[in-house]
């Protein structure tokens, strides 16, 4: 499993990166991709506009974007991995994308130019992250006036299946528990709208997504993160590794059970325009 470190001396990112974590990045825009593009669409994302993707992944946010913005827009997908920016610049070659590039920088400190982007946006970062609002005041310094900030994350204690089952509530323990002693927050998406106030936005607009599966692979989208992470909780001693074949025997029945439903994390999107706290639109 790839580890590398996520901005802070103590902070690391346990998820896989580069072609590793391809698969589980790719459900991740599946599950959670079409609410995206729609609240972006929404707030008003057009040709021509400056943009930048903080902690911007594979790129799949990116590449959409730059498609809607077109040739007199510009895009900037932010990550601090190597690995991640290059699939990245690969996904946009292959989409013949001009308007877009991708650089490496740190959340906390991008070193981008200050009031420069009509709209700056984060998704599935924040939890991440032992600070952040640290993060938000960055991504807020990079948005001009009369511009928007964006950001979306999870609360991973709203994952359940229907039925209930012993399974999940299991291994959304075991992350919660991962997310305390990483010393992230994993329940992020639900103080996003009291972040934004603290950064200066005092009402920020606020909407929430939960899909939810019977069958196919974004059905197990949580189960393929738990295993994921596992080395990180085993590292912890949060789970053995024979706590964790018994648990992962059990996961991978309920994902192919058509009878069962799985209820992902809720995301909230949280978004402000800069100057105009009463506005949920572009003018």
């Amino acid at each position: 499993m790839a580890i590398y470190k996520s901005g802070k001396n103590d902070e690391y990112y346990v998820l896989k990166t580069g072609h590793d974590g391809e698969r589980r990045l790719d459900l991740l825009h599946e599950v959670y991709g079409p609410s995206t593009e729609r609240l972006l669409i929404e707030i008003g994302l057009k040709s021509g506009m400056s943009i930048a993707d903080i902690g911007c992944g594979l790129g799949a946010v990116t590449c959409f974007m730059a498609e809607q913005t077109g040739p007199e827009g510009k895009v900037l997908g932010v990550d601090n991995s190597v690995e991640q920016l290059n699939i990245a610049r690969e996904e946009a070659r292959r989409q013949g994308l001009t308007n877009v590039r991708f650089v490496e920088a740190n959340v906390y400190s991008t070193g981008l130019t200050r009031e420069s982007f009509d709209m700056v946006f984060a998704r599935s970062l924040m939890s991440h992250l032992q600070h952040p609002l640290e993060a938000l005041y960055e991504m807020s310094a990079l948005v001009r006036p009369g511009g928007v900030l964006i950001c979306e994350d999870i609360d991973m204690a709203t994952i359940f299946s229907d039925p209930s089952t012993p399974e999940y509530g299991k291994m959304v323990q075991l992350l919660l528990a991962l997310g305390k002693e990483r010393k992230a927050d994993y329940r992020v998406g639900c103080h996003l709208p009291e972040l934004f106030k603290k950064v200066g936005y005092p009402q920020p607009q606020v909407r929430k997504d939960q899909p939810e599966y019977r069958t196919g692979e974004a059905k197990r989208y949580w189960e393929y993160t738990l295993y994921e992470v596992a080395p990180a909780m085993m590292k912890a001693g949060i789970i053995t590794q024979a706590e964790l074949n018994d648990l992962s025997s059990g996961l991978e029945r309920i994902g192919i059970d058509d009878t069962t439903i799985i209820a992902q994390a809720v995301k909230t999107q949280v978004w402000a325009f800069k100057g105009k706290p009463n506005d949920s639109k572009r003018d």
